[in-house]
């Protein structure tokens, strides 16, 4: 009895059902692979080269791609984060896996093996087991669907854009998902057996149809069974023009992004050494400006973009109004090549990307961190910054930073030869007078030129001193570490003051820095290692940590107050510090750290990065005052901060408002708890 538990294939078909099946499919397979090529030859590759690219990557990093399939395919690590539409999609995602695996083992089972005299692989209680599974697997597709649905109809959250594309693939999907319940159902009403009961909806519905004449029953089967495969084929047909071609993008995305590469390092488009050369053989291109400038790997890249406007709901720029809207620039960049054509004419003198639209950016990484397509919007923008300042296409605010970094060494323009001479006053050693310190203190331009990070140097150092840390700092030595010249487009800019840097560095003979700037120590631990500047850069917060878990400072008095900790983009998102400085914040309080959903890797911005510190965008509301809205939905007395541009543009946002909340650095802080100050 056991073995005769199974179900026919194809039952009331006609026999000649299967040859006029498998010609569809063909027919559907030739359509694809001509527009596969069409796309081939779009994306400006060659099916040669990808696998040469694929190898490649399997050959050197085969643990890195698995451990990326894993966290980001199987286990949808970045689809998550979104509690209602990561539910939705895993709910989709993996009963689609599941009805695949199914469809894939009845395949297999009479169109392979059943030709080779091998016996049915579905049968018994395998076969019970696989219909339960199977049902099971519908109903969860038919729930992420109609979720799916209920966002686009009904929820309709701002950032999600829905089309006649997004419908037709849901409703495609919702059809076949019904049909095949339906045609279960009529399958069992006119073929009822004992199991059927294991085929809970189809059994529940045959008993819909049970007062219908066979006839009808067949002739209805009939019609479904092949519209539900019309439906099935053109969902395959048309998945290379529309976003189901995410389903191979994002995986191949997965094996040709960078391997050996900090997530917070940027692109290296030329080296100033080699640009004399590159122009000589006429190979000097610098930016976005058209696209001929996107390579494959770019191409490929933005093509796997979902149109899920999840960056839009993180981004800064894009909640205060400003013209950027991060899945507008994929979108729109990718609309020059994606089709049948290639647009030829250039983002800018076409008017599909705006000037706006770049300087908007702060380049905070919260559409990078969000996107599961894994984008770097920022590599684009950045590109696209590269290109104007190529072109000279910059206004007086931009033009006077570059100028400033050239004339003094420093964004702010003031005097070099002052840069650090009020800290002697504190009796702090100068790098030129103690060549071998353990660590050199990189003060940085805000904390070296503006008054108010002044006062958290101040502290630092207290802190250095009581802690009797071995450290020193340079004198008008010290130059700005080109992280603004290098956000802002200005690559070669960037890299002769790096190269300076390093110089200089390796003259003092340094090994180790402190620095209590996010963006200084983002720029000396992951980009000037390319330029050979190799160092142990440690954030003035994880420090602190380090002095107060080893009980190096007095810390005897613990704060009664109410503290939100405000994540510098730089350090949390960017480089994965988040721990350190709530530990050292819970050494002197008394009472828990306060949070925010928009915090640790989700924080916002403040408005200050991607050099946006130095200039004016038009915007509908300040992003600092968002920011400030955000922090103080918990009541807070005070806002800890750990970044002299956060603490500025936090203390600007409080000024405009009618708020009495504190903003302080995690430093300062620290110190007022100490014993002996």
């Amino acid at each position: 009895m056991n073995s005769e538990i199974m179900r026919q294939y194809l039952p009331f078909m006609p026999d000649w059902t299967p040859y006029l099946m498998y010609g569809i499919l063909f027919l559907a397979v030739a359509v694809v692979c001509w527009m596969g090529k069409v796309k081939l030859n779009n994306y400006n590759f060659t099916l040669g080269e990808l696998l040469k690219e694929t190898r490649m990557a399997f050959k050197y990093h085969k643990k890195e791609i698995k451990e990326r399939f894993l966290s980001y395919i199987i286990a949808q690590k970045k689809v998550r984060r979104m509690k209602l539409s990561g539910f939705m999609h895993m709910c989709i995602f993996y009963s689609m896996i599941l009805l695949f695996l199914g469809t894939f083992l009845v395949f297999l089972e009479q169109d392979i093996l059943k030709n080779f005299g091998i016996e049915s692989l579905i049968k018994g209680k395998f076969y019970l087991i696989y219909e339960v599974v199977l049902d099971l697997s519908g109903l969860l597709l038919i729930f992420g669907l109609m979720i799916a649905l209920y966002r686009r109809l009904v929820a309709k959250p701002a950032y999600l854009r829905s089309n006649w594309e997004s419908y037709v693939i849901l409703g495609s999907f919702l059809y076949i998902a019904l049909t095949g319940f339906v045609l279960e159902g009529i399958r069992l009403a006119l073929q009822p057996v004992p199991w059927g009961i294991y085929s809970f909806v189809g059994f529940g519905l045959s008993h819909l149809f049970t007062p219908l004449s066979q006839y009808t029953l067949g002739m209805t089967y009939v019609s479904i069974w092949w519209s539900h495969l019309v439906a099935v084929m053109a969902l395959f047909v048309i998945l290379p023009l529309t976003v189901l071609k995410h389903i191979a993008l994002i995986p191949l995305n997965l094996v040709l992004l960078p391997f050996d590469q900090a997530k917070a390092k940027m692109t290296t488009p030329f080296k100033v050494t080699e640009m004399e050369e590159l122009a000589e053989d006429n190979e000097l291109k610098i930016g976005l400006s058209n696209v001929e400038d996107l390579s494959w790997k770019q191409r490929v890249n933005l093509a796997a973009c979902i149109n899920c406007g999840r960056c839009d709901s993180v981004c800064p720029a894009y909640a205060s109004g400003r013209e950027l809207s991060p899945r507008a620039i994929v979108q729109k960049l990718k609309s020059t090549y994606d089709k049948f054509n290639i647009q030829t004419e250039g983002f800018f003198s076409s008017g599909l990307i705006t000037e706006n639209e770049v300087w908007s950016c702060t380049n905070c990484g919260a559409c990078v961190e969000e996107c599961p397509a894994m984008i770097n919007h920022v590599d684009y923008i950045i590109d696209l910054r590269r290109y104007l300042v190529a072109e000279n296409r910059l206004e007086q605010q931009k033009t006077a930073v570059f100028s400033n970094l050239d004339q003094n060494y420093n964004a702010f323009g003031l005097p070099s030869y002052k840069r650090n001479d009020w800290l002697e006053e504190l009796g702090v050693p100068l790098l030129e007078q103690h060549r071998n310190a353990e660590y050199l203190y990189y003060i940085g331009d805000a904390g070296a030129y503006d008054p108010r990070a002044q006062q958290v140097v101040k502290s630092f150092v207290k802190i250095l001193q009581a802690a009797e840390v071995d450290f020193a700092i340079m004198s008008h030595q010290e130059r700005n570490e080109g992280e603004i010249a290098k956000r802002m487009g200005e690559e070669g800019r960037f890299q002769l003051i790096a190269m300076e840097n390093i110089a200089t560095f390796e003259f003092y003979d340094v090994k180790k820095i402190i620095t209590h700037d996010p963006h200084s120590f983002n720029m000396l631990k992951n980009e000037y290692p390319e330029f050979g500047g190799h160092y142990e850069v440690i954030h003035h917060t994880v420090l602190i940590h380090q002095l107060l878990e080893q009980n190096r400072l007095p810390v005897t008095t613990k704060k009664l107050e109410k503290v939100v900790f405000h994540d510098p983009c730089n350090l949390s998102r960017w480089n994965s510090i988040v721990d350190e400085p709530r530990q050292a914040l819970s050494h002197v309080l008394d009472t828990p750290l306060l949070e925010i959903e928009q915090s640790k890797d989700r924080s916002f911005c403040c408005g200050a990065g991607g050099g946006n510190y130095w200039y004016k965008v038009p915007e509908q509301e300040k992003i600092s005052t968002l920011r400030l809205r955000q922090l103080t939905s918990v009541n807070p007395q005070t806002i800890a901060v750990a970044c002299p541009y956060c603490l500025m543009m936090m203390e600007d946002a409080v000024r405009t408002s009618e708020l009495t909340v504190k903003v302080r650095d995690l430093a300062e802080l620290v110190y007022d708890a100490m014993e002996y100050r």
